[in-house]
């Protein structure tokens, strides 16, 4: 399978690279970075060489969908609505790392993270990518919304429990904490 990784050079895509580099089925063809276009990806993370020696390129989010089978999108949501018009025109398959397809409604959406404008929201075919409760779902999804480490460590707290109704859903209080590559933040050379 063909893979593109959009946002290659941040945290989370240098983790899916080194993920992904290992993986039988996948081979990378496609990594962006609006920083480091026209570098090897393994001179600008040495750590990489051997691994994976791609050519970083431009945010050519056409070429990306062209020649990849998925695509991985660590970018902000604003690009990736756009990519995902693309994706599911072209047929193919996104992995959101971000917040962009994390709801079921755009108004909801708009509430945590603001937009633009509009979007057909709910034409895309997307699902909420927690494997634990949507491993169906996620296999026939053209768009899979990767939930976010807060949402993560609290659904799979309280899903038990909430299933097997060992506490009323309206006396829980969370209080999460998260490190720095929680915020979205960029290594910085």
């Amino acid at each position: 399978m063909k893979v593109g990784i959009l946002g290659a050079t941040g945290y989370t895509g240098i983790e899916l690279i080194r993920i992904l580099s290992k993986h039988a089925n996948a081979k990378i063809t496609y990594l962006s970075s609006k920083h480091f276009e026209s570098q090897l990806i393994s001179e600008v993370y040495p750590g990489l060489s051997g691994f994976c020696d791609e050519i970083l390129e431009g945010d050519d989010f056409k070429k990306a969908v062209a020649i990849c089978d998925i695509i991985f999108s660590t970018l902000p949501h604003e690009l990736t609505f756009e990519i995902g018009k693309m994706v599911i025109d072209a047929g193919k398959k996104l992995i959101d790392l971000g917040p962009a397809f994390r709801f079921d409604d755009f108004n909801v959406f708009k509430k945590w993270y603001g937009s633009n404008g509009d979007i057909e929201y709910d034409k895309f075919n997307k699902v909420y990518g927690l494997t634990e409760l949507n491993r169906k779902k996620i296999k026939n999804a053209q768009i899979v919304g990767n939930p976010g480490c807060y949402p993560t460590s609290v659904i799979l707290a309280l899903a038990p429990v909430l299933k097997n109704r060992v506490v009323v859903d309206k006396n829980i209080i969370i209080d999460s904490k998260s490190g720095v590559s929680g915020a979205g933040h960029e290594p910085k050379f």
